[in-house]
């Protein structure tokens, strides 16, 4: 593939690999970091370094994803050198695409902020991760409360410590908004990284609806909970909440809380709360996970294509190809990672729950995505771009 031409976009600069640098533990086996990449070939160096090592060391167990940030950065410097030998092949960076545009030719157009093409190539491959947006009515209670408005991200990339440290020591409140794994890993990190200030209550959790926990077994959630709720349970593992449960340490927390071994935390049903003195609460915390980014899909006037989708993801066939709404297969254009889904995804399907995680590790998905191409090239004796 890369002796006939394969071209990344990537917005980010050259150096900024760190796309995994989060102070949390993984939601997953560090195994899963490793699945598809052979211990050969391209990333044979990688797999065999010392960041390497430490995740198949721990391939059982949950795994700082800030570990896991090193090791995809030597991936990714790695990957960038062996380009540099094809020059049908190329990473560009620090640009951004806004909008695919399917031309009358088959081929597609790669378009910046500007509208300017980028690229035209014979297949797109839409891999694009997620945004944290700032949702409105959060960042209008902080207004209400004279707090200072913060998403997960930045705290989690260490980058609002100082501004934390001084309102918990001035014995401000600090609001966190969430009940999954970004929630409870927020809670986690200020635990860890200002426990020993911290006062009774000084953590305000804002919950919308039940927190789960992941259960490896429907026999072991039911023994946690016999009128729990099994309607997320995968069919083939026997796991219940595998993509949307509390595990490790995002779990502990909240075992911790309800059982009242953590009184500096207190979690509030959103539809109870009434709202803080303006100026006790430091910060409002948004942690309600992360959205799905996609440039939109236009024909070659430039018309809105109108993407087909199945509880809010973008719905692909069984070789993740796109589709349009009225059914209609865009062959060209490809999706992988968050807010997708899949038509062969039976767990999906069953319950609708997402299978999340970052692109890098969903290797069968990117193996069927290469076949597919690969598969197409041949019967139409055409070269992939």
């Amino acid at each position: 593939f890369l002796s006939r031409g394969v071209l990344f976009i990537d917005q980010r600069k050259r150096d900024q690999w760190h796309s995994l640098f989060y102070d949390i533990a993984s939601n997953s086996k560090a195994s899963d970091f490793l699945a598809g990449i052979r211990d050969t070939g391209l990333a044979e160096h990688v797999i065999h370094s010392a960041s390497g090592q430490n995740i198949k060391a721990h391939k059982d167990e949950l795994i700082n994803l800030c570990d896991v940030s090193d090791f995809f950065a030597r991936l990714a410097v790695q990957l960038n050198d062996r380009m540099a030998g094809f020059t049908q092949s190329d990473i560009r960076y620090e640009q951004q695409v806004v909008e695919l545009r399917l031309e009358d030719d088959g081929t597609v157009s790669s378009l910046g902020a500007d509208r300017q093409v980028i690229a035209r190539s014979r297949y797109a491959v839409m891999a694009c991760g997620a945004d944290e947006k700032p949702l409105l009515e959060l960042r209008s209670l902080a207004v209400r409360l004279e707090a200072e408005f913060l998403c997960s991200e930045s705290l989690l990339r260490q980058q609002e410590d100082e501004k934390l440290q001084q309102q918990i020591a001035a014995g401000q409140k600090i609001m966190v908004i969430g009940g999954a794994h970004s929630a409870f890993s927020v809670l986690d990190y200020l635990l860890r990284h200002y426990g020993s200030i911290l006062q009774e209550g000084q953590i305000v959790l804002l919950v919308r609806s039940p927190v789960r926990l992941y259960h490896d077994s429907v026999e072991n959630c039911q023994q946690f909970s016999p009128m729990a709720d099994l309607s997320r349970t995968d069919a083939s593992s026997g796991e219940v909440n595998r993509y949307s449960g509390l595990r490790g340490d995002a779990r502990k927390v909240y075992l911790d809380i309800v059982a009242g071994r953590e009184p500096r935390v207190n979690i509030v049903n959103r539809e109870h709360f009434s709202p803080e003195q303006p100026g006790s609460v430091g910060s409002v915390i948004q942690a309600t996970g992360y959205q799905a980014r996609f440039p939109v899909v236009t024909d070659a006037g430039g018309n809105i294509l109108e993407l087909s989708r199945h509880h809010g993801n973008l719905s692909l066939t069984s070789d993740f190809n796109v589709q349009t709404s009225t059914g209609s297969t865009l062959i060209p254009l490809f999706a992988l990672g968050l807010g997708c889904f899949n038509a062969s995804d039976r767990h999906f399907i069953a319950t609708g729950e997402v299978p999340v995680g970052v692109n890098i590790y969903q290797a069968n998905d990117a193996h069927r995505i290469f076949q597919s191409i690969s598969d197409h090239q041949v019967n139409t004796e055409v070269s992939p771009a």
